[in-house]
């Protein structure tokens, strides 16, 4: 009897042991490691496979999805890790070198990046820099604050979550990225804070990847038409929910909510920035009107008082932001 009893529990041991073991090595859900819980994924994933296989879904479905998920999360900002929703309220409290320097880790990827931007071509002919803060000084706090935000927002809401639509979101921070540089241009030539144009055109479309990667990561096969119209439909009010809960500048968030209105953004200079940035953007074939139901004006040039001769410079001044943006891409991924 004693046999059988000892038998029992190496066999029980056993089977404890490999469990625990199978747990460990069992990949953590992406949505789950930005804090939604396991039982309400299941949940919507099994609402959303039910209404595909009775062909009711539709892009209604999935706006109502995007709409619940912002509920989801007891993060402050969903797919944003705490620590760096610290940082960029930091960023918004025009800190020191030395309060920056503090909250980013020096064996961290952001340091990492902010010590390759300070030794690349930009500021070539200089010597090299191997430290954090000599990298921060070299920059300047202006750059340095951009850089910041550019960094948080491409590692996290921009960053593909799977290899299903790579291409698009990366097309969406090349935009971000390129609209945002050419808003600081515009905005000192309409006496507008160019900080605030940078973070408007940059933030504008945050709603778009964050669409995208949620419904990519619902790991149910929807219609590609569908997740478009679901994008179109309501990135600008999830990018200015977002924004809001981040404390950014109400210009800003309001950039997001109201860039493809003509009537609501005329009160709003940063986003009538933003939609000129979207009219360069058309002009270049870089943001498709099917999809975004948007049609070339001229009304965004006109109410921040550009005469036609100086579209035309704008249009020359892009392409070359438009060529340098392309140009670092190429460095950071060499």
């Amino acid at each position: 009897m004693r046999d059988k009893d000892l038998e029992e529990r190496k066999r029980r041991s056993i089977k404890t042991t490999f469990r625990l073991m199978t747990q460990g090595m069992k990949s953590l859900d992406p949505l789950e490691e930005m804090g939604f819980s396991s039982a309400l994924l299941d949940r919507e994933r099994r609402r959303l496979r039910q209404e595909l296989n009775k062909g009711t879904l539709n892009s209604e479905t999935l706006e109502r999805l995007v709409r619940r998920s912002l509920r989801w999360s007891p993060r402050s900002v969903p797919m944003i890790p705490d620590d760096y929703v610290t940082l960029l309220r930091i960023l918004r409290r025009n800190p020191s070198m030395g309060a920056l320097e503090a909250k980013i880790p020096a064996d961290s990827k952001l340091a990492g990046h902010i010590i390759g931007t300070a030794n690349s071509s930009m500021f070539k002919g200089r010597s090299p820099v191997t430290t954090l803060r000599n990298a921060m000084v070299r920059l300047g706090i202006d750059l340095l604050k951009e850089l910041i935000y550019r960094w948080v927002i491409m590692d996290t809401i921009f960053k593909p979550q799977t290899e299903e639509h790579v291409t698009w979101i990366r097309k969406m921070s090349f935009r971000a990225v390129a609209s945002a540089y050419m808003a600081k241009e515009i905005a000192t030539r309409v006496g507008v804070s160019g900080d605030e144009a940078f973070l408007g055109a940059l933030l504008h479309d945050v709603g778009e990847p964050y669409i995208v990667n949620l419904l990519d990561l619902m790991r149910v096969p929807l219609p590609h038409d569908t997740v478009e119209k679901t994008v179109a439909k309501v990135h600008e009010e999830t990018g200015a929910v977002l924004l809001r809960r981040l404390n950014f500048p109400e210009s800003v968030c309001q950039a997001a909510e109201t860039h493809h209105d003509p009537v609501a953004s005329a009160a709003n200079s940063v986003s009538l920035i933003s939609a000129v940035t979207d009219q360069l953007l058309l002009k270049y074939k870089i943001m498709t009107p099917p999809l975004w139901e948007i049609r070339e004006t001229k009304a965004p040039f006109r109410l921040l008082g550009f005469t036609e001769f100086e579209v035309e410079g704008l249009l020359d001044r892009f392409q070359e932001i438009l060529d340098l943006v392309m140009q670092e891409e190429n460095e950071s991924s060499t």
